[in-house]
């Protein structure tokens, strides 16, 4: 077992609040489409299909359940460094990925 899937897990945690603000009424529009909530959202986005296409279908949702469980204990308000550490987590993701292949 290789450590990489854990940075996708923190990838979903960290961006998971900034990504589930854009379904709700009561978010202002200036936070919905500010340009840290479309960068949360692509990486959240793109960690989960990641999770499902390298992992495959259980253990993806096992790493995505694990992610949003994590996002629970995180503060409910999302600074810009939770974005940008999603960011560099899912960074080092890709670059794990591309040097065990």
């Amino acid at each position: 077992m290789s450590i990489a899937p854990v940075f996708l897990i923190l990838t979903i945690a960290l961006s998971w609040v900034r990504f589930t603000r854009i379904f709700h009424s009561a978010t202002p529009s200036a936070v919905a489409v500010s340009p840290e909530t479309m960068i949360a959202s692509a990486l959240n986005i793109s960690a989960i299909g990641l999770v499902c296409a390298n992992h495959g279908l259980w253990t993806g949702i096992l790493l995505i359940s694990l992610g949003t469980l994590l996002a629970k204990v995180l503060p409910a308000h999302p600074s810009p460094l939770m974005t940008a550490f999603a960011s560099t987590s899912f960074g080092v993701y890709l670059q794990l990925l591309s040097t065990s292949v």
